[in-house]
Parts: structure tokens; C-alpha cells; sequence
């Protein structure tokens, strides 16, 4: 039988030194190793550059946020965008209400019209959350837009989807 103390844990303290020798010699010798070169280019203040993005958990949001880049009947794009990231936050929490199946006796994956939105949607910020990272030019703007709209339309859709299965249980 070994003792945990000293013989099982100098083996661990020792793994745990040379791992924290490494990362010493790295921080105070090489810092800069794991960063971009970017970051050393000098600020502007006036211009964001093209190449800054949000971390992964957010490119859903962001691409959202700037997938609306023309003016829609006197309607700035900006405003537009700031429109569609406001409801794309504040939806997930209204999504309880948006599901308007009154008996929820089936589970999500066996209502036969909720289970394709389910899927859609899931496809759907895999996309935003891809194009979020891309710069927005060209043919990379406009998947982001309709990315973006099809996000908004599959949340507007919701309450008809769930209405429509509700139809179809009752009638069997």
C-alpha cells in the first residue's frame, strides 16, 4: 500500500512544478507566443477594424446585429440591426410564451411540425455563428442576411407552428 502522504502527493507536486516551470518561462519570457499579430498594430479610434469579432458564443448575435446593412424605407440599417439584435437577445425568454401548445403532452421531438423548427433553428445559428467570424463583403453579407431574417421568421412562425399542431391533434 502506498501513503497518500508524502509519496503520492510529491508525485503530483512534482507534475504540477514542471508544469508551472513551463508556464513561467512562457509568460515572462515568449508573452507574446499565443497572441495575434494585430493586436500590436497601433489604435484607431475613429474606425473599428474588419477583422474584430466577439467571442464564439456571441458571433449568432453579432451576425445578426450587422446582417441588416441597407436602409429599408428611410429606416437606417443601423437601426434595423440594433432592432433585430434586441429581439434576438430578448426572444429565448420569451420562447415559454411563443409555444402555444395547450396540452404539451408530447415531447419536442414527437411533435411532428415543432421538431423541423427545432432543427431549422439549430441550422440556422451554426450559420450565423460561422458567417459571425467572416468579414461582411460580398456573397459573405448577404448569407448573413438572410441568416439573420430567417432567425426573425422562424421565431415569428413559433405560435402558428404550435396553433397548426394543435389542429392536427385535436382532429385525430
Amino acid at each position: 500500500m502506498v501513503p497518500f502522504w508524502p509519496v503520492f502527493l510529491s508525485k503530483d507536486f512534482f507534475v504540477v512544478g514542471v508544469a508551472l516551470t513551463g508556464f513561467f518561462y512562457l509568460v515572462c519570457y515568449h508573452y507574446n507566443f499565443a497572441m495575434d499579430p494585430i493586436n500590436f498594430e497601433p489604435a484607431n479610434n475613429m474606425k473599428t477594424p474588419a477583422h474584430i469579432y466577439p467571442e464564439w458564443y456571441f458571433l449568432w448575435s453579432y451576425e445578426v446585429l450587422r446582417g441588416f446593412f441597407f436602409d429599408v424605407a428611410g429606416i437606417a440599417a443601423m437601426d434595423i440591426g440594433l432592432a433585430a439584435f434586441g429581439f434576438a437577445n430578448v426572444i429565448f425568454m420569451l420562447l415559454p410564451f411563443l409555444d402555444r401548445d395547450t396540452e404539451r403532452v408530447a415531447p419536442a421531438h414527437k411533435r411532428p411540425l415543432f421538431k423541423y423548427w427545432f432543427w431549422l433553428l439549430v441550422i440556422d445559428m451554426i450559420v450565423l455563428t460561422v458567417y459571425g467570424k467572416l468579414p461582411p463583403t460580398g456573397p459573405n453579407a448577404w448569407v448573413g442576411f438572410f441568416a439573420a431574417l430567417s432567425f426573425i421568421v422562424l421565431f415569428v412562425a413559433l405560435p402558428i407552428i404550435t396553433k397548426m399542431e394543435a389542429k392536427v391533434g385535436g382532429e385525430k
